[in-house]
């Protein structure tokens, strides 16, 4: 369950079907970010657009960062917050591929700074 507090399921309009609708819509657009890349990928480009850094390489690595976050050296954060983030959806892990990932790396890596500070 998303929301354990009533409160803020209720405030953020949380309920079973639309958590099972907005599941269907992160893998749906994960799929697509695996897509664009891949496209990329096959054009010999390192990019989600073009041949260069762009605003949606730094979306994608930030997104990422929160359905798969990185190790604790590279992004230090107290064990509680850690334990909040991440993915449980079998839907969307199978969206998240090895290559989304190792993008985000290379984002992270090429053009942001270590560690990242929560």
């Amino acid at each position: 369950m998303l929301f354990r507090s009533t409160f803020l399921g209720e405030k953020y309009g949380y309920t079973p079907a639309a958590a099972e609708q907005a599941a269907l819509r992160i893998a749906d657009v994960v799929r697509q970010f695996a897509n664009q890349l891949a496209s990329q990928q096959a054009a010999g480009k390192r990019y989600l657009v073009g041949d260069r850094l762009s605003a949606l390489d730094i979306y994608w690595a930030a997104c990422c960062a929160i359905l798969d976050p990185m190790p604790a050296d590279r992004c230090p954060m107290a064990d509680g917050f850690r334990g909040a983030y991440g993915n449980r959806d079998p839907r969307i892990a199978a969206a998240l591929t090895p290559a989304l990932r190792a993008h985000r790396d290379f984002i992270y890596e090429t053009h942001l700074e270590f560690p990242v500070v929560f």
